[in-house]
């Protein structure tokens, strides 16, 4: 049986669709999809769909390379991330190479390591992906991130569940969808 129930989301798709192509421009001809394990495969599926929809668009056929790593913390994840990272890092002279992070958390951690490696973002290699705490502010003209615009969408949730419990409105006038956009740095 289906719940009814209000959705207020952001444009997931378009926003991983123009980052994509924002770095495909940029010349990055390899754009790897880093997915946290065990997160919402609706909100995932759509960032992957759109990440391949740019690829195949500019190079034609795209294998795309999908990588899956924990978001929490912990000693084993961060030793997977670094040996992602250094092979990464090896090949990304031949061809440049962006690491396209589909989690918030998940980009501060690859963020943080590549400072501890000492990686330079640079036009061989670099990172983008959600930004939960403004991390583009590190190196703002090479760094690609989608801010998600979680505040106006817990402020239209909050307005959508005070309308249907104040009954001031036709339900009819109450949308059922809400949709914001995203913004992307640089």
């Amino acid at each position: 049986r289906e719940i009814e129930a209000d959705c207020v989301t952001c444009n997931q798709y378009e926003s991983a669709y123009e980052l994509a192509d924002r770095l495909i421009n940029r010349g990055y001809q390899k754009i790897d999809l880093v997915l946290p394990a065990n997160i919402v495969p609706a909100i995932t599926d759509s960032r992957k769909a759109a990440l391949q929809d740019a690829c195949i668009r500019h190079f034609g056929s795209y294998k795309l390379n999908t990588y899956t790593f924990d978001y929490n913390a912990s000693l084993k994840t961060d030793a997977e991330i670094i040996d992602y990272l250094r092979t990464t890092r090896k090949t990304c002279l031949q061809t440049p190479t962006a690491i396209f992070v589909a989690h918030g958390i998940l980009l501060g951690r690859f963020i943080l390591l590549c400072y501890q490696l000492n990686f330079e973002i640079s036009s061989n290699f670099t990172i983008a992906g959600y930004d939960l705490l403004n991390y583009s502010r590190y190196d703002r003209e090479k760094m690609l991130t989608i801010k998600q615009p979680l505040s106006e969408m817990a402020n239209e949730a909050a307005k959508l569940l005070v309308d249907r419990i104040c009954e001031e409105k036709e339900a009819a006038d109450i949308p059922k969808f809400v949709k914001l956009n995203c913004q992307i740095s640089c």
